[in-house]
C-alpha cells in the first residue's frame, strides 16, 4: 500500500524526460524505409488478435488501476461505470472476457453477471468484490449468476492476470444449466444473500 502511495503522490512527481525526437524526425524515420512499413505490416496480419476485456466497474481509481494492469499484460480494454452500462457494452462490443465489481450503480454486479451469461455465446465473467468474501459466496455465485470465477479484493496484479489466463484458456459454455434452471446444486445452494433486481 505504502508504494501505490508513493507512486501516486503528486508532490513526488517527475518530470517527463525530453523526447529524443522531434515530431518531423520520428515522422520522417518511419518513412525512410517503405519497404520494411509492408513487411511491418505483413508480421501483423500474422499475429493473433488481442483478446478485449470489459471493465466493469465504478470507481474511477480502481477502474485507472485495472486498465493499466490489463494495457501492460497486452490486452485491449473497454470500460463502463454501471451495472446497466456494462451490460448494454458487453451486448454491442462482445468482448473476450468482462470483469465486473460485485456491487454497482443502476444494476448489481451478479445480475449483471448473469444477464451476461445468458447471451448468445457469453463472455468469460470474473467477478471482482470486497464485501462478498466467504468461500459459499464463490460457490454461490459460479452456481448461480454463472460467473467463471470470484475475486476478492484487493488482488495483487499477479493474481488479476493469472486468474484471467485461467479463465480465457478454459472453453466456453454455450448454454449454461443455471439459465435453464436446471442445476440441482444450484436449488441446493444456501441462501445467505440476495440480490435485489
Amino acid at each position: 500500500m505504502r508504494l501505490i502511495m508513493r507512486l501516486f503522490r503528486p508532490s513526488e512527481a517527475r518530470p517527463l524526460p525530453p523526447p529524443m525526437f522531434t515530431m518531423r524526425q520520428e515522422h520522417e524515420l518511419i518513412l525512410k524505409d517503405d519497404r520494411s512499413l509492408k513487411e511491418a505490416d505483413q508480421a501483423c496480419l500474422c499475429e493473433p488478435a488481442r483478446k478485449k476485456i470489459l471493465i466493469v466497474e465504478d470507481d474511477a481509481s480502481t477502474r485507472f488501476l485495472v486498465r493499466q494492469i490489463l494495457k501492460c499484460a497486452g490486452y485491449d480494454t473497454l470500460e463502463a461505470n454501471d451495472g446497466e452500462a456494462g451490460l448494454r457494452m458487453a451486448t454491442e462490443e462482445m468482448p473476450d472476457l468482462v470483469l465486473v465489481d460485485g456491487l454497482l450503480p443502476r444494476m448489481h454486479g451478479f445480475l449483471v453477471c448473469k444477464a451476461i451469461k445468458a447471451l448468445p455465446n457469453p463472455p468469460h465473467v470474473i467477478v471482482l468484490t470486497a464485501v462478498y468474501k466467504k468461500i459459499t459466496y464463490r460457490w454461490q455465485v459460479k452456481s448461480e449468476y454463472g460467473a467463471d470465477e470470484l475475486l476478492v479484493k484487493p488482488v495483487c496484479a499477479a493474481e488479476l492476470i493469472s486468474c484471467i489466463e485461467k479463465v480465457l484458456s478454459e472453453p466456453e459454455i454455450d448454454t449454461p444449466a443455471f439459465a435453464l434452471g436446471s442445476n440441482e446444486h444450484a436449488a441446493a445452494a444456501p441462501r445467505s444473500f440476495q440480490v435485489k433486481a
